[in-house]
Order: structure tokens, then sequence, then C-alpha cells
């Protein structure tokens, strides 16, 4: 009970300094009233339902990525294996009396007339011998079992005839990974919002789990739609918890520098949330694009024009014209919708479609989106967004999930799903120097693209020009970014603080990594934590700044469809004071640790890196060593397009020579590292 009172009286009272980041009157009223203070929302529902909720989100084991070849095959397999373990205890006739095909449904399984699984062992150990004995490859290996059959089945089960409890959990978890996620929603659930000291009361609330990929998280996303009221001039919300990154930041600067700039895009804020008196932690609150954010922005109700593009490889062309859904079921005129997508197709210039498209409204979104390295969006993965036909104007291209932005994961931005750590052969087709990358290697090519950007860049270069000039550049963006810190820490302490019985708030699972308040704090400044950007290195070294004679130079845009790079001078008055290169001052900070402080001076390890200390009080590993940086004078490695090492440590040896892995990148090792 002390736990619950504790979090009741910080929640409440907890207000930093007023800010002025973006504008009042660009937004809905319930985020202007939020921006400084964390505002309580409480869901109750029957008991008997939060059990459910808790029963259903369950998931997969979430995997790390960084592996060494033979650490990743003995992956695959200890995988394969279990996966075969579960699927041979399974009777599939019982489980789904109501299909008489599953020989052929399921055919990949091998399901014999009994209903189970005769899938062989020995052909999977058989061929994970094959991969081993074939180490040369220049693929990365893929799992021996199809589970193409499954998956597809799965997605397509009728879930209304299914009682999810007599699922197997381990099941349940591949139907939660297919595109059929087990649904959670109950209808009439009550609701409260409490604000300056203001509480408003809601008794017809949808509530409903939420989220795709997010449903693997540790913290599971809620959608709450609000039947006949509204709060503060929203009905449809969306709690998310972000956990796949470690300081609660990305989704809400990204929705931030949006509204600042005036764009229409979705708005985001701050609550701690309760089921049931239950305290499930701090959630960032998103609205979204549905019909009271359409009455707000465009004064339109009930529009029958609102297409949601949420699956991948969808660049608006006529080619995917069904994987976008109209938000209303029952509309069956797409006719508007076929007519755009064929224009768009058709078009050679920006005039073709000047007068039914908004062009500078879909360019200013993904110029953030590439300004941001959101990988999940249109430019890469075609993904994560709108269509909206206001009544007498263009077609509106809104994004949405903001998550997985300022470098967040950002190697799976060329779908990089794991990384192989001693295979250069393997590794070297994939660009790993994320912070520098430039346009035409960034983008995934699309019709789109080509016809608006590549061809002829100049209104695009205005568009980027405009949001570097008013927000993406450290002097702006930097003092917001250490409001938000000031305003969340109290309740990121307290998503960190675990309960009587071990237990974090809000978490169903235990299959994520839970970060540290210490990497909260890190990855908000210059540390990269695992494969995540520190906000501050990404902003400041991410390729689009680079300070000089007062100015910033815009780099790394097309100039035209054959050539890849310009430079345009850009002038932002007294910006910050940015190097060329980043400044290291120890050698550990090369791999991503930090220095020493000069109050811990005892060695206690050495290797190809200098001398390492440890910080009891962060409860991780710093460097003792000076940074020394080499002449590059006689690095063999240059004329290939890579740096030389500062370290001796080895990842992959080729006709070449011995090579590292440094400041997110492949280097040479110096001849030194072998003398001594």
């Amino acid at each position: 009970m002390l736990f619950k009172v504790v979090y009741c009286s910080l929640f409440v009272y907890s207000v930093v300094a007023v800010t002025t980041f973006i504008n009042q009157g660009n937004r809905a009223k319930l985020f202007e009233l939020t921006d400084n203070q964390v505002a309580t929302l409480r869901i109750t529902i029957p008991d008997d339902k939060l059990t459910e909720l808790k029963y259903v989100s369950k998931k997969l084991q979430v995997e790390k990525y960084k592996y060494t070849y033979s650490e990743y095959l003995d992956k695959l397999q200890t995988s394969d294996f279990a996966t075969i373990s579960l699927i041979k205890g399974i009777n599939f006739k019982t489980l789904f009396p109501g299909y008489n095909n599953l020989p052929e449904l399921l055919s990949d399984l091998k399901i014999d007339e009994n209903g189970f699984s005769n899938i062989d062992i020995n052909e999977i150990k058989n061929y994970y011998d094959g991969l081993r004995n074939n180490s040369r490859s220049d693929d990365l290996p893929k799992s021996a079992i199809d589970m193409t059959n499954i998956n597809q089945f799965l997605s397509n089960l009728d879930m209304t005839k299914v009682n999810i409890r007599e699922i197997p959990p381990q099941l349940l978890s591949l139907l939660n990974h297919s595109d059929n996620f087990v649904e959670y929603k109950i209808n009439n659930a009550d609701m409260s919002f409490e604000i300056n000291e203001e509480k408003s009361n809601f008794n017809n609330v949808t509530f409903s789990l939420g989220g795709k990929s997010s449903r693997t998280f540790n913290k599971v996303a809620y959608n709450i739609k609000i039947h006949g009221d509204n709060l503060y001039g929203r009905k449809d919300l969306r709690l998310r918890a972000d956990y796949n990154e470690p300081t609660f930041l990305r989704t809400k600067l990204y929705c931030d520098i949006t509204n600042r700039l005036g764009i229409p895009s979705i708005s985001a804020n701050y609550v701690s949330l309760y089921i049931n008196d239950e305290y499930m932690g701090l959630y960032i609150l998103l609205d979204i694009y549905k019909s009271s954010w359409i009455k707000y922005n465009y004064n339109e109700a009930n529009t029958s024009s609102l297409y949601k593009c949420g699956y991948a490889n969808n660049y608006l062309t006529a080619q995917i014209e069904g994987t976008c859904n109209n938000d209303k079921d029952e509309v069956s005129d797409t006719s508007q919708w076929k007519e755009l997508l064929e224009t768009l197709d058709n078009a050679q210039t920006a005039a073709d479609i000047e007068n039914i498209f908004d062009i500078d409204l879909f360019l200013s979104q993904v110029a953030i989106e590439y300004l941001t390295g959101a990988w999940d969006h249109f430019l890469i993965t075609g993904n994560n967004y709108y269509m909206y036909k206001p009544q007498n104007d263009k077609w509106k291209f809104f994004e949405y999930d903001f998550d997985s932005s300022f470098g967040d994961n950002i190697e799976r931005s060329k779908n990089l799903k794991v990384i192989i750590t001693d295979k250069l052969n393997i590794m070297k087709k994939y660009i790993l120097d994320y912070p520098s990358i430039s346009f035409d290697n960034w983008v995934v090519p699309s019709h789109l693209v080509d016809i608006l950007i590549l061809k002829d860049p100049t209104r695009f270069e205005t568009i980027l020009k405009n949001i570097v000039e008013k927000v993406f550049n450290p002097k702006i963006l930097f003092s917001h970014l250490d409001n938000l810190k000031e305003l969340i820490k109290p309740y990121v302490q307290l998503e960190k603080t675990q309960d009587a019985n071990g237990n974090y708030p809000g978490q169903h699972n235990r299959n994520h990594k839970d970060y540290t308040l210490e990497e909260f704090e890190a990855n908000s400044e210059y540390t990269t934590v695992e494969s995540l950007f520190g906000y501050r290195t990404y902003v400041e070294y991410d390729g689009i700044f680079a300070s000089s004679n007062q100015q910033v130079y815009l780099t790394s845009l097309p100039t035209t469809a054959t050539s890849t790079t310009i430079s345009t001078i850009i002038s932002v008055e007294n910006p910050t004071e940015i190097p060329a290169d980043p400044t290291y001052n120890c050698m550990a900070e090369l791999l991503g640790y930090i220095c020493c402080p000069t109050t811990i001076t005892i060695v206690y390890d050495h290797d190809e890196y200098g001398d390492w200390g440890y910080d009891f009080a962060k409860k991780e590993w710093c460097g003792l060593t000076p940074y020394t940086k080499l002449s590059n004078e006689t690095c063999w490695s240059k004329k290939l397009g890579y740096p030389c090492c500062n370290g001796c440590k080895i990842y992959e040896s080729d006709l070449d020579g011995l090579w590292g892995y440094e400041k997110h990148q492949w280097c040479g090792i110096q001849p030194y590292c072998q003398e001594n």
C-alpha cells in the first residue's frame, strides 16, 4: 500500500518550469495543459479482466542481435530445437477441431493422421553442421524451419472461435508474433484524468491492447476510445511505453519538432497510468489520426477518406492499393484512393501531381524522418503513415510511431536483423556509419521519392534548411531536451524501482532488457547505449551539422538522379561549436564506454584498449588509458576506404589484412599490433 501512496503523492504535484517550445494554439487543449507536468490517468475494469490482460500479453523472448558467426548459428539451432520441442508436444487436431485440412494448411510441420508433427530433428542438426562447414558464405544464415505455413495459419485464424485459455502459452507467443495478435478489448471501462487538481471522469470507454512490434515489450501499449464525451478535445488516445529505448524521449521530441514547425501531426506528452489502482508506470500519451483529430485540424466530421498504411513496403503505388485500409470498415467506394495511386504512378514530375497531392507536407514529413534517422517510415520501410483527403483539398500525408528515431536501433534501417561481429565478408555489404549516411544511401528507391527529390532536390533542400534553422540544431533542441529530462526524471526513477516482490511497474513480461537509470541519463546525452546513439551525439554528428565560419553545412543530398552528394550552405545565428570529429578522452570511448573519473585509479583489467577501472557507483567499466590519435599516413586500409584502428582487437581477417571495429565502422588493424 505504501508503494502506491508514494507514487500518487509524487505524480500529482511534480511540475517543472513552464516551457514555450511550441506556440500555444497549435494543438488540442489536452496537450497544452500537460506540457509541463505529468497527469494521472486511471482505468478501472473488472479484476478478472486485468488478470486476462496480463495473460494475453505474453510474448516471445526478445534476443540480442550482435553475435559472432558461431554464436549466431548456435542461437538459430537452439531456437529451432526449442520450436520443434514445442510443436511436437501439440496435438493440432485437438487444439483446432474445426479445421479438417491441417496437414495441408501446416504442410511444413508434417502433421500426421493423429494430429502431431513429424519433423525430424536430425535433419535440423545436419543442416547446421553443413553451415558450420561452409563458414565462408557471404549470406546471413537462416533458420532451418520454415514458419511460413504456421504464421499464415495463425494470422488467418478466426479468434472468435478459439478459447484463448486453451492455447498453450508457448503457442500463444507464436500467435502474438504473427499479424493476428490476440485481441484484448474492454468496453464500458471507467477512466479518470487528473491535471491541475482537476479531475475528469468517463464511464463509457473502450480500453484495449495496442501496437504491433511493441507487443514484445515488457510494458505493453494501450489504446483508449472515449464514447460520447471527449478529453479536452480528444476522444481517441494511445498510451505507449517505448520500452525499446531507455529515455522515454524519442517519440516526444519527434512530435514536438513537427508541432513547433506547425506541420499537421500528432502530439505527445506524459501520464502516469493506473489500472485498478495498480501503478503501471510512466507512459507517453499520444493522439491518433482519428475523427477527433481530423475534426480539430480540418473541421470535417465523419470523414470517409482517411486511410491507414501500417504494413511495410507500401510506397504509394497502385500495386499496394489494398494494403492501406480505410479508417471506416463500412466504406466500399475507394475510387478516389485508386485514382490517387494511379496518378502518382504515372507522374513524371512534381507538376503532374501538384493539384491532388500536398507535396510540401510530404517533403516536410520525410525531411524530419531523414534528419532524425527514423527508419520505420516511408523512406525506408514504406510503413507507419496515414493518407487523408479533405473536402475540396489535396491528399495529405501524416506519419506516426516515432520511437525508432534519433539513432534507435538504426542498423535495422537496412533490414539488418543481426550483426555478425567476426565476418567482414557478410557485414561489409551493410552501411554501418549511420550518423553520416548520405540521402541516396539512406532512402529505399521509390517512384515518388525519385520524382519529388532525386530528380530535382531544390524544393526538398529548401524545406530541410527551414527545419534546421527553426528547430533541428543543437542551440534550440538541446535546451528543450534538458527541460523534458527534468520533467520526467522522477518518474523514470520510479520505473526502475522494484516492489516487494521484485517486480517493476506495469511489466507483464520479462522478455526485454530493462534499461537502467544510468542508461537513461547517458543515452539522453552523448553516450551510445547498445545500438542506440546518444541524442546529442546524433544531432551533432549525424552528417547534417558541421560548424565552420558561423555556418552550418547541410550535406549528403543528391543533386541529380545519378549524383551522390552536394553541400548547401545555410546560416544559423550563433551556431553551437561542433568539431568535425568527436573528441575522445580515453581509449574506452572508442568502444562506447565512459572514461573513469579522476577518483578512480585502480586497474582491474588490461586489453588492447589499455587499462580498465570499475565505477562501483554506476556499476560499469570505465577507461583509464588516455586517447591517442594515431597517424593515418601509413594506414594500409585507407586506400580501401576504411580508417585504421586505434586499438588491436581483431574481429576478422581476409586477403587484405586484419580488421577491427571502432566508432561504428570497420577499421584496419595497425602493424604495430602484430609487432607487440
